[in-house]
């Protein structure tokens, strides 16, 4: 096995990739929530079988996620991306054509097995793609931002915290004696 390179020749292009698809992962979780009553009443679910529906694609994604991280290092971050791609792409589609409950909750787990693939796989390739220092900073804040967030939020958090961006923050809390310090790379992160 070869490795990787260390820097992407279309940093752009991969960038957007590994975004989407983590967006993909996410939006899949709430997305479900909408469809339940729709669920429901076409494939006459249960309020038990309602709830695997839910649920099936959560647990097996938690319980997952680090075998998938693993085998990102064993077999190589970009085939295990893809691979993850392919698995919850496919599991998407069975449960857009499951004609029985137990078919859309045996597609959401398949979904979970995907999406544990493809979430550390992304995070992985996105450093490996980007040099360390300001190009890799600013690849990795837009993986950590919340999907669908503008990139400059004016909320009243944000602006308590640009305040307070070099004043040490004191924890209360005697068992984590420390002091927090919030930077103007991570103003989104400290609680003034």
């Amino acid at each position: 096995m070869k490795p990787e390179p260390a820097t992407a020749s279309h940093p752009g292009a991969i960038l957007a990739i590994i975004l989407l698809s983590y967006f993909m992962i996410l939006l899949d979780n709430s997305v479900i929530f909408t469809a339940l009553p729709s669920l429901q009443a076409d494939l006459r679910l249960s309020t038990g079988e309602l709830s695997w529906v839910q649920d099936a694609y959560t647990l097996v994604f938690g319980g997952l996620l680090l075998l998938g991280a693993r085998a990102g290092d064993l077999l190589g971050r970009r085939r295990v991306f893809v691979s993850g791609l392919v698995v919850f792409s496919i599991a998407s589609l069975l449960i857009g054509v499951a004609p029985a409950g137990w078919w859309a909750i045996a597609g959401r787990a398949v979904q979970g097995i995907g999406a544990a693939i493809v979430a550390p796989a992304s995070l992985a390739l996105l450093t490996a793609s980007f040099p360390e220092g300001r190009e890799r900073t600013r690849a990795v804040a837009l993986y950590a931002r919340r999907p669908g967030s503008p990139p400059h939020q004016d909320t009243p958090g944000a602006r308590r915290c640009a305040a307070a961006r070099s004043r040490p923050l004191k924890l209360p809390t005697a068992h984590l004696k420390g002091v927090l310090t919030c930077t103007p790379t991570s103003p989104h992160i400290c609680i003034p």
